[in-house]
């Protein structure tokens, strides 16, 4: 499409950002799934009394470390259910990142076409009818305005719940994260715990970095109908871009159970939260 070229490459590359998130929760996933398997093994192997260990704690109605065959089907069952969990949360985040770039990139699209839009005469003293092309009349990029804030109100409607829940677990999740590098003393639990914490972060900055790049494109339609030649046209076109410009001053938004708009300053916010509650239980348990 015209003026593509001149676009950042972040409009043009949702999927290669998709694929990172989905390595980096693999990688993150992998270490913490292969890691207690591999610790068990040489434990069992170095150790006679060392205990079998799983991933999670959970209570099943037969001993599920009484031989190795229990235990590697119970082991095989939790890392399923674990990537299961992490391929949701990845998944949802890989589809907003997705769709926020595409609307990003129509409404980007609709401010070129709108700066290059002709001003046209009224009606009732046209003398020679103009011949513009379907895609440069005003009419055409209202109706245009109207359909993506439209798409973006839905997008909205359908996250808005699933970001909220998000948010609040990575933020509590990240803080866990945390507590356990600040405790542990294993260089691969570091690495680890690191690996997780950046991986979780990178989500959540990608998800806010996008729906703000969702509400400045939609906001910038206002700046993109005052700079067409708007005063060469008549009233009824001069009218129409004021319309534009007052619709366009309301942005479109992702928002958090429709109140909290999702930008860049969520991010921060999540990053101090986390930061609070990290805080308060190292003062809570730090010694213990």
């Amino acid at each position: 499409m015209e003026g593509m070229e001149a676009f950042p490459a972040d409009f043009r590359q949702p999927f290669t950002v998709s694929l990172i998130i989905q390595w980096g929760a693999k990688i993150s996933t992998t270490l913490h799934v292969a890691y207690q398997l591999v610790l068990t093994v040489i434990g069992k192997i170095s150790q006679a009394e060392f205990n079998f260990k799983l991933l999670f704690g959970c209570v099943y109605p037969f001993d599920p470390v009484k031989n190795w065959g229990r235990y590697l089907a119970v082991y095989a069952h939790q890392s399923y259910s674990i990537y299961h969990l992490a391929y949701y949360y990845v998944g949802s985040g890989c589809l907003l990142v997705t769709l926020c770039s595409q609307l990003s990139t129509e409404f980007a699209l609709l401010r070129e076409d709108m700066k290059n839009a002709v001003p046209m005469p009224n009606r009732d003293i046209i003398t020679e009818v103009p011949i513009v092309e379907k895609n440069k009349r005003i009419e055409t990029m209202v109706q245009n305005h109207q359909e993506l804030i439209k798409l973006a109100h839905s997008l909205n409607h359908i996250f808005n719940r699933t970001i909220f829940i998000d948010l609040c677990f990575f933020a509590i999740i990240i803080c866990f994260f945390a507590m356990i590098l600040a405790i542990s003393h294993e260089a691969i639990d570091k690495l680890m715990n690191i690996v997780s914490i950046v991986a979780m972060l990178t989500i959540v900055y990608l998800v806010c970095y996008y729906c703000e790049m969702l509400k400045e494109e939609s906001e910038g339609i206002a700046e993109a109908a005052y700079e067409n030649l708007w005063y060469k046209g008549g009233t009824h076109y001069q009218k129409t871009i004021g319309f534009i410009i007052m619709r366009a001053q309301r942005p479109c938004y992702v928002t958090s159970l429709n109140y909290v708009p999702i930008t860049l300053n969520t991010f921060t916010k999540v990053v101090s939260t986390t930061w609070s509650y990290f805080s308060l239980m190292m003062t809570m348990y730090g010694d213990t």
